[in-house]
């Protein structure tokens, strides 16, 4: 068990989500458990606690998560007023469809983000967080801002209190900025142009940058001044111990008697599950027997369309369609499952992308189907091994690749990743660096 933090915080943390929001803490909770080790004692300020949808409970039981003081700010982001206004102070973090009520008020809160709303939908954060943490810069002697995005207003939030205070700022893109087809889509010139300018802002004004990939990596260098200390990419990883725990308890197969390709995630922006029904379609024209030994288990919400789509090509009875769980639990069906399942969107821009969940499914050591586009996730899963890559394949051709996969998964001819492949990707590794970082930067 960690030491309770003795000292002063001496690092200034801004994150729009937090536990227990269940989007995007991963990373933010590897620093908060091993950044102490390293001389570095966050504290955190991030967005009101919400009650609601995309909520994971489990991470504030964690000793590290309830040792890290914790500042909560509110917020006039438009998902959270629309919430509010709905059910009271019951404020809900299912994003767009379920802030903003759906139909109608969807496409009005697409219109704002794409034409209105700078630099995102959670502009109305900047304020509350800036305010926030300047104060507290005043109660305590922080060393350094860090920030991590998504949201991008975190990002400027950092920006405002480092120019404020003083304080070298660790600008971390756990997404990319105007690459990102999922986030950025400008709705006309004006919107485009403050985009380009905030990231250049950040680019420049930014003590060290780091990414999570290596095309943003070289895109935000292309933008820093040359006397700067290079971007640089620190990729998401696992912790070790999540998988050899879950080991344990998870031992019975997801469902016994049938191969079970699992896959644990959301589908948002670009991405869809189209590619995949339409690759099984073909699976099972081609061999049938794959309907009587396959269960494709997939824990995610679907539209109505990609529904309805299971039972117009006859899939329903080997998709099965299962609500969410808490990272804990799916950790533990990453463990039971024969092979797991990558998605990733295509299109401009998907080059840069590579999924949290990679690193999940290669903690877990199980064989990877992954279905993404060329580019940055493409590379790291040849790099590192253990993936069948089917990179922008017509139907006829990915249900061959997903037919040879589920053959070679069903007679072991799957080879473990070594460790050695895996050791980099480590949690207290990376976390490491980023302590050294902090260090370089304040020294």
């Amino acid at each position: 068990m960690l030491e309770p933090m003795r000292q002063p915080p001496n690092l200034l943390v801004l994150a729009y989500f937090y536990p227990p929001a269940a989007t995007g803490i991963r990373r933010l909770e590897s620093l908060l458990k091993h950044l102490p080790s390293h001389g570095w004692r966050p504290l955190v300020v991030c967005c009101r606690e919400t009650i609601g949808s995309g909520l994971d409970e489990s991470p504030l039981r964690k000793t590290w998560i309830a040792q890290t003081p914790v500042h909560r700010t509110g917020s006039l982001d438009p998902y959270r007023i629309a919430a509010m206004l709905r059910k009271g102070n019951r404020t809900d973090h299912n994003e767009t469809a379920q802030a903003s009520g759906g139909g109608t008020g969807k496409r009005l809160m697409n219109l704002a983000r794409r034409h209105i709303l700078l630099p995102d939908d959670r502009t109305g954060w900047i304020p509350f967080a800036a305010v926030e943490a300047i104060q507290l810069a005043g109660r305590h002697s922080f060393r350094a801002v860090y920030s991590s995005n998504y949201p991008q207003s975190t990002h400027v939030a950092a920006m405002i209190v480092s120019s404020v205070t003083g304080l070298p700022w660790l600008a971390d893109f756990r997404d990319g900025w105007t690459q990102n087809p999922a986030f950025h889509d400008p709705g006309n010139m004006l919107m485009k142009q403050g985009q380009t300018l905030l990231e250049s802002l950040t680019a420049r004004r930014a003590a060290r940058v780091v990414t999570v990939s290596p095309p943003v990596t070289r895109h935000l260098q292309k933008l820093r001044p040359a006397r700067l200390a290079p971007a640089e990419t620190i990729y998401n990883g696992f912790e070790p111990s999540d998988y050899r725990l879950a080991a344990v308890r998870s031992m019975a197969s997801l469902h016994p008697g049938r191969l079970t390709l699992l896959y644990t995630g959301t589908f948002f922006g670009r991405r869809s599950p189209r590619p995949l029904f339409a690759a099984l379609r073909e699976l099972l024209t081609r061999r049938p027997h794959w309907r009587r030994h396959l269960t494709v288990r997939m824990r995610t919400s679907l539209e109505p369309r990609h529904l309805q789509l299971l039972c117009d090509w006859s899939l329903d009875d080997i998709v099965r369609v299962m609500p969410p769980v808490s990272f804990e639990q799916s950790q533990e069906e990453q463990q039971r499952a024969d092979a797991c399942l990558l998605i990733l969107e295509e299109g401009p821009g998907a080059e840069i992308m590579v999924s949290q969940k990679i690193f999940e499914y290669l903690a877990a050591r199980k064989p990877i189907f992954a279905m993404v586009p060329a580019g940055a996730a493409a590379e790291l899963l040849k790099e590192t091994g253990g993936a069948s890559i089917s990179i922008s394949e017509n139907p006829g051709s990915a249900g061959a690749r997903l037919g040879r996969f589920l053959s070679d998964v069903r007679a072991n001819r799957f080879e473990t990743v070594p460790e050695d492949r895996l050791e980099r990707f480590e949690r207290s590794r990376q976390a490491a660096r980023i302590g050294q970082i902090l260090s370089e930067m304040t020294s």
